[in-house]
């Protein structure tokens, strides 16, 4: 099961890459004019980790994204980053929906109704969710802080995309270094120890999250007609124009 949890979450990455491959492009200038032109591909390095900066159990992978593409003329230029930098949500959205997909498919999982884009796995008790959730803690305490001060001296609610800026600035703010030492026995025997002291069955808890569903139904014309009526209403309801990336990721 280990390894289609790692296959699942691989082939969620390939899709972003995918998306970002498809949307990379880069800026020439041609006879004193300067114009954006579709990339060549691009050059990524991947480096999977399977552990939060607190060492609880996270498979991720960090994707390191050369800045330099070819050009229709052959040229290699520099990338033009500003796509993956304004569309990091549509990334984001799009590594979560694929990982949903993918590990329903292979193992059968099913999952709470998604809120900003993250869904829990179902069947998954809460309290054992929570303690191996110190990372997400720490992440929303600091948040909370920022929040508080940004209503504080605005004296009104963030925009949606401040609070998505105030949510990157809690993660980089909160970030500890990772330490090094445990071996992969070492963390795995600790996690059962932290279930256990919970009061449930390490294995019971697996069971329980998996072959709840086989297969995905596929999504007919009806279908598509209502997933594509809700995310325009998602979309209108902050905002009277939209860009196509916005669309895939309320899609």
């Amino acid at each position: 099961m280990r390894d289609e949890v790692v296959e699942a979450h691989d082939r969620a990455v390939e899709a972003v890459l995918g998306w970002v491959e498809d949307h990379a492009h880069t800026r020439m200038r041609h006879r004193g004019h300067v114009m954006c032109v579709d990339a060549e591909g691009i050059v990524v390095g991947l480096f999977r980790q399977h552990t939060s900066r607190t060492l609880d159990p996270q498979l991720h992978t960090h994707a390191v994204i050369a800045n330099r593409v070819r050009e229709p003329e052959r040229r290699w230029l520099a990338l033009d980053a500003r796509t993956i930098k304004i569309d990091q949500r549509t990334l984001s959205a799009l590594y979560h929906a694929g990982l949903r997909s993918e590990l329903t498919r292979r193992l059968g999982v099913t999952w709470h109704r998604p809120e900003n884009g993250i869904a829990e796995i179902d069947g998954i008790d809460g309290e054992v969710l929570s303690e191996f959730s110190q990372r997400t803690r720490d992440v929303e305490r600091r948040l909370g802080e920022k929040l508080e001060r940004f209503h504080g001296r605005l004296g009104r609610d963030p925009t949606e995309q401040e609070r998505w800026r105030l949510e990157r600035e809690a993660s980089v703010d909160s970030r500890p270094a990772k330490p090094h030492g445990p071996t992969p026995a070492d963390l795995r025997r600790e996690w059962r120890d932290r279930t256990q002291a919970l009061g449930h069955d390490p294995r019971l808890v697996v069971r329980q999250a998996i072959e709840q569903r086989r297969g995905l139904g596929r999504v007919d014309g009806r279908g598509t007609e209502v997933l594509t009526d809700a995310a325009l209403a998602s979309l209108g309801d902050h905002q009277s124009s939209w860009r196509p990336a916005e669309l895939v990721r309320e899609l």
